[in-house]
């Protein structure tokens, strides 16, 4: 039965039905809400003073505007889904650059859904305060920068020690970045292996690595470089401290290995 239509059009004009639709659906924008296609079709009904589109001889998905409107708001729906289904760290920013992408779009007004801030799932997910009026202009990456500069505590980080400072550092209020945040576990991790690695090079550096022989190759920026890692060095001398002033000499270790090798070599 759905999907076929056999009924007489509205007074034999689909037309009619269907510009009453683009009515509602404009004039719907202008209120600055969301919007939606069911509420769509409930003020085209009102403009042709019908209870139903059954009893005008169609139903909704039959007509072309209001079809194509619920196509768009059933893949950006699903869309958000996804996206924050699998982010484990993510802003509005973020969400809505990729919806853009995905749709072909230069912005989200241009799908004709209304605000992407008054979006129901947009304020459920990213709990968007009633007072935003612009989407914070702050991506993942700098959110995971943050995190990496954020002074550690002796306890877990949690999320709102991150969001506190965040929002001390752009100056603005919690709701007004529009972050969601499921774990930091896995980025936190992440950090931590990053020192481990970088802190390993850095004694190997304070130990007497040749940087600059090793760079020479890239020609001046091996100059950069060296001159980088030896300001590493300094700045984090206080770090590694305690490793270097425990660890044995590795050339002495080698050299007494090299004597006691001799001596047996002698003896035999």
């Amino acid at each position: 039965m759905y999907g076929h239509n056999h009924w007489q059009p509205y007074g034999g004009n689909a037309a009619m039905i269907d510009g009453a639709v683009v009515k509602a659906h404009s004039d719907l924008l202008a209120t600055g809400e969301s919007i939606s296609a069911w509420r769509v079709s409930q003020s085209a009904l009102v403009m042709l003073n019908a209870v139903s589109f059954e009893l005008l001889g169609f139903y909704m998905q039959d007509v072309p505007s209001l079809n194509r409107l619920m196509l768009t708001e059933a893949k950006v729906n699903s869309f958000i889904h996804c996206f924050v289904g699998v982010q484990k760290i993510t802003t509005l920013h973020d969400l809505e650059m990729a919806i853009c992408e995905s749709e072909g779009v230069k912005s989200f007004e241009e799908l004709k859904l209304g605000p992407i801030l008054k979006h129901p799932l947009v304020v459920h997910y990213f709990s968007v305060a009633p007072d935003v009026t612009q989407v914070c202009k702050i991506t993942s990456e700098q959110i995971v920068a943050y995190l990496s500069i954020l002074p550690r505590k002796d306890r877990k980080t949690t999320d709102d020690d991150l969001l506190g400072f965040i929002a001390k550092r752009m100056k603005k209020t919690r709701g007004h970045l529009c972050i969601r945040i499921q774990s930091l576990a896995m980025h936190i991790g992440y950090i931590i292996r990053g020192r481990q690695s970088e802190g390993t090079l850095l004694k190997k550096c304070n130990d007497g690595l040749d940087v600059k022989s090793i760079l020479d190759d890239n020609g001046d920026a091996a100059k950069d470089d060296d001159e980088t890692c030896k300001n590493n060095v300094v700045h984090d001398s206080n770090l590694f401290s305690s490793q270097t002033t425990t660890a044995p000499d590795s050339s002495a270790a080698a050299q007494r290995n090299a004597g006691l090798k001799l001596g047996f070599s002698r003896k035999l």
